[in-house]
């Protein structure tokens, strides 16, 4: 798993040597956003197969 802090950290890291802080951030902001709308969707997907399964035992 993936932590804020640790994705941060690493951005900053890259955004000190290239100096290109506004970019580096908005590319952070974006990747985060990335991986939990995917997780997002991997969890409804589990719910909605143990909702059914559930419904049918």
């Amino acid at each position: 798993m993936i932590a804020v802090p640790e994705l941060m950290s690493k951005g900053f890291e890259i955004a000190s040597i290239t100096f290109e802080y506004l970019s580096v951030y908005l590319l952070t902001a974006v990747i985060y956003g990335s991986i939990t709308l995917v997780f997002l969707g991997l969890v409804r997907v589990f719910e909605q197969r143990l909702g059914r399964h559930l419904q049918r035992n």
